[in-house]
């Protein structure tokens, strides 16, 4: 494009002018000079339109330089938010990620409280079965220290009572002793 530009303005800044003065001219020499007036200005007139097109050219040519310009500037902001997207989509995969695991480790951790809540609820109710226990044994115990009084009690009772049976005996021995002896004293003949 330059390079047309360049060989344009040349054409264009060209000497087109023919020297067509003669001497003495006949009608045929005459009528070619006229030709050649005509033309020579045909010529100057497709010269200054040579000009102006050239001119236009260039301006066009400068505006499609600016605009290629302006597209390399484009196309290099495209690649930096290219770029800069690709980064953005790399932070938020890592950010994901981390979600991610910040949801296993609280996933991990709601199992482990359930777990902690199992064996905390185990552990309830082996209490509330060893306090049943206990209440219980401390019935039982109640219920053998009654039965240790009642026996306790009976055994008194009985130790009275075998006292009396002893002291009763003894009376017995006492009274079968006397009556041997008052049987002793009558004699079978």
């Amino acid at each position: 494009m330059r390079r047309l530009e360049k060989n344009l303005q040349n054409l264009s800044n060209g000497n087109l002018h023919f020297d067509l003065t003669t001497g003495e001219a006949d009608e045929y020499t005459q009528n070619a000079c006229e030709q050649f007036t005509i033309i020579q200005e045909n010529l100057k007139d497709a010269g200054e339109n040579l000009v102006r097109v050239t001119d236009e050219i260039g301006h066009f040519i400068e505006v499609i330089t600016s605009l290629q310009k302006k597209s390399d500037e484009a196309a290099t902001a495209m690649d930096q938010a290219e770029n800069a997207v690709s980064q953005g989509n790399g932070a938020v995969l890592e950010t994901l990620n981390i979600f991610n695991q910040i949801v296993e480790s609280v996933g991990h951790i709601a199992r482990n409280m359930d777990d902690v809540s199992k064996t905390t609820e185990q552990q309830a109710a082996s209490v509330e079965e060893i306090t049943a226990s206990a209440h219980e044994v401390n019935g039982l115990v109640g219920e053998i220290a009654t039965e240790a009084l009642s026996a306790a009690s009976a055994a008194e009772q009985s130790s009275a009572g075998t006292g009396q049976i002893v002291t009763v005996i003894e009376d017995l021995n006492m009274i079968i002793t006397e009556v041997s002896r008052a049987i002793g004293k009558f004699q079978y003949r």
